[in-house]
């Protein structure tokens, strides 16, 4: 098995190869490679109706347009002397802070107001302390600044923790440093008027957060997870069901959905729990890693079942070779793929323990149906066992390479069957 990937993997290597030498190599693709077709569909893209009419990008856009409103509205009015009439502060800052987060919003709100007054403050500090206009404070200026703006894009950059902080600490306090110097005494006072205004920005958007909400990020991270698992559950059944002739097209949605879904966890990990119990983020990463494996296993099933010699119609997956819908009529491959989908809907039965939000026993957990133990290498053997009989096994004196030979292609549709097994019953 390791030797037949190896040579799909040399022929995939030699292919792109000879692609990019000569695009119009490829005896399948008649038209050849046309660059105003690629610029186009870049193009077009950008304004893909899927995209732009996703459900999580519309309340994105409607709760941050009614922020900005908001936000707009309350600085023209003012408030006496606390907030200044007809000043664009507050908006300003509003569009300055947005961003797309799905995790908790009072910490994505908190980690906004720190690094917005730390940035005014210590930009303050730093004008009021090197902000003369003699040429020792105007070069002390000018290495501060460099400081300053390295430190906090370096966080920026390098930590997920402290990048939002940093990253609204440069932007609120640089500002001070480029200002024309001065040796009059800084009035601090002056910094009250930007604090109120990110204030109230802060806590207009936190009302929208609330107001427009999607529903708990651990609730739309179970629904991923959960949605990622159903779609590898179809996926299997239709590789290994005889009725359909294709393999699925591979588009890379198993994979967004699963890096969905960790996202997704990685966001519950900050929601504020309350009376509920403490997210279950070890599980969950778990969960996610069994998916992903489960999902590589899959890949390398369906590359191995397809017929990948004869050309492949856009928008289609490989026919599946006739020896594997030969080898699917068999009892032992169906009793096969029944004990691999049951194993699957035991990890979905599961997956609901992450809204299970009380200290009671999770109740499938301790069910006779989930502690049975599945034995899939038995299932193997007796399939081979069979296959031998059958002579399916085809030898070839010379073949041209590995992806000719029928031992090669079986075993590895073997070991992706066990290893996914294998993914499942860890996580179990």
């Amino acid at each position: 098995a390791f030797c037949f990937a190896v040579s799909n993997y040399a022929h995939i290597a030699i292919h792109f190869a000879e692609f990019i030498i000569d695009p119009n190599f490829d005896e399948t693709n008649n038209e050849g490679w046309m660059p105003h077709q690629s610029i186009l569909a870049a193009v077009v893209g950008v304004f893909d109706s899927e995209v732009l009419h996703d459900r999580m990008h519309l309340n994105w856009t409607l709760k941050n347009s009614l922020a900005v409103i908001i936000c707009f509205a309350i600085g023209f009015v003012g408030l006496e002397k606390t907030v200044l009439g007809y000043s664009a502060g507050i908006a300003s800052t509003c569009s300055v802070l947005l961003s797309k987060f799905s995790g908790s919003a009072m910490k994505k709100n908190l980690m906004r107001l720190q690094g917005v007054v730390i940035g005014l403050s210590a930009g303050e500090l730093g004008f009021a302390l090197l902000g003369h206009c003699d040429h020792a404070s105007r070069v002390a200026m000018l290495i501060f600044l460099g400081l300053w703006l390295s430190t906090t894009l370096f966080f920026y950059y390098d930590s997920a923790v402290y990048g939002p902080i940093t990253c609204l600490m440069a932007a609120f306090g640089t500002q001070f440093f480029l200002k024309p110097c001065s040796d009059e005494a800084v009035d601090p006072t002056r910094n009250f008027y930007p604090i109120i205004d990110v204030v109230i920005c802060i806590l207009v958007m936190s009302l929208m957060d609330q107001l427009l909400s999607l529903g708990r990020p651990s609730v739309m991270a179970h629904e991923a997870i959960s949605s990622a698992w159903r779609s590898l559950w179809t996926a299997t059944s239709d590789v290994m069901d005889p009725i359909k002739e294709e393999v699925r097209l591979q588009c890379g949605s198993l994979r967004r959905a699963i890096a969905e879904a960790k996202y997704l966890g990685s966001e519950a990990e900050d929601e504020p729990r309350l009376w509920r119990t403490e997210w279950k983020a070890q599980t969950f990463t778990d969960a996610v890693h069994c998916a992903s494996e489960v999902r590589v296993n899959l890949s390398n099933l369906e590359f191995s079942v397809g017929d990948h010699n004869h050309g492949v119609e856009k928008g289609h997956g490989a026919p599946k070779a006739d020896l594997f819908l030969r080898v699917m009529t068999t009892k032992e491959w169906i009793d096969l793929r029944r004990e691999i989908l049951h194993a699957m809907d035991r990890i979905s039965k599961v997956l609901p323990i992450f809204v299970h939000e009380e200290l009671s026993k999770y109740p499938f957990l301790h069910s006779p149906e989930f502690l049975h133990h599945v034995n899939i290498q038995s299932a193997v053997d007796r399939l081979i066992e069979a296959l031998n009989e059958a002579s399916e096994f085809e030898f070839r004196e010379d073949p041209a390479d590995l992806t000719c030979d029928t031992a090669a292609r079986l075993s590895t549709v073997f070991l992706s069957l066990v290893g996914m097994n294998h993914s499942m019953r860890t996580f179990r």
